[in-house]
């Protein structure tokens, strides 16, 4: 069988381990077009998963429809795993699909904290002011935390006094979240649905109105992110 998986965004890639995974089981292998920013997702899947990315694919090949699967999540209250199987005929998911990728072990930087800020796709009230980032980091630190902030030198911005972890490639950001020794701390962003699929603590702040998008393991403020104080987040953290 052939599809089109053009999503290129990490969460929009990730979130659709789970309808290939069983279209390739269903179909004997599965033939795979996609977006190039999502290549190191599929160097990631197990070979056992039988999914094969090529160049082209044939007329008769359907595109994984995103707006169809984000309006199912919608309308069914549904993490986004679950949105895409009714568009092959295949029954839905009861409950949202954790990936299982091949990372390889890389010797990386280890941190007690993660903080990831940034992201390419929210809107304003989906943010948390900078200023407010770099406070709980520095009030960690002060509690004798090692902490770092990932980004990307392309979008984001640098902070100071603090370790930025910019430009990392992903099966090293994996590998970080992997071995973070107390947890990621985001909004709703692609190192959130990481966290999902590596199975590490994520604290979340998240306004997000439903279940599409959300770590579904997540620990979660869940109100207007822009209200929130470095406290509140802080005693989240503590708390759990």
């Amino acid at each position: 069988m052939q599809i089109k998986n053009s999503l290129g965004l990490i969460g929009d890639a990730i979130n659709t381990y789970g309808i290939m995974r069983d279209l390739s089981q269903a179909n004997g292998g599965l033939e795979v077009a996609i977006h190039p920013e999502a290549k190191w997702f599929f160097d990631l899947l197990p070979p056992e998963l039988n999914i094969k990315v090529v160049d082209w694919v044939g007329n008769d090949a359907k595109e994984l429809d995103l707006v169809g699967a984000f309006n199912f999540s919608h309308t069914s209250d549904l993490h986004m795993s679950q949105c895409y199987h009714y568009q092959f005929g295949l029954a839905t998911p009861t409950a949202p699909i954790r990936p299982v990728l091949n990372v390889p072990d890389l010797d990386v930087p280890v941190y007690d904290y993660l903080l990831s800020p940034f992201s390419r796709s929210l809107p304003i009230e989906q943010k948390w002011d900078m200023p407010n980032w770099e406070q709980l980091a520095n009030r960690l630190k002060e509690q004798g935390y090692e902490v770092a902030v990932l980004g990307n030198s392309q979008y984001d911005q640098k902070f100071k006094n603090i370790t930025n972890e910019q430009d990392r490639p992903i099966a090293e950001v994996l590998n970080m979240i992997k071995k973070c020794r107390k947890g990621l701390v985001s909004v709703v962003t692609g190192t959130s649905h990481l966290a999902y699929a590596m199975e590490t603590k994520n604290y979340l702040l998240n306004n997000q109105g439903g279940k599409w998008g959300v770590n579904p393991d997540a620990i979660s403020i869940e109100t207007y992110i822009p209200n929130i104080s470095v406290d509140e987040v802080l005693n989240l953290i503590i708390q759990n």
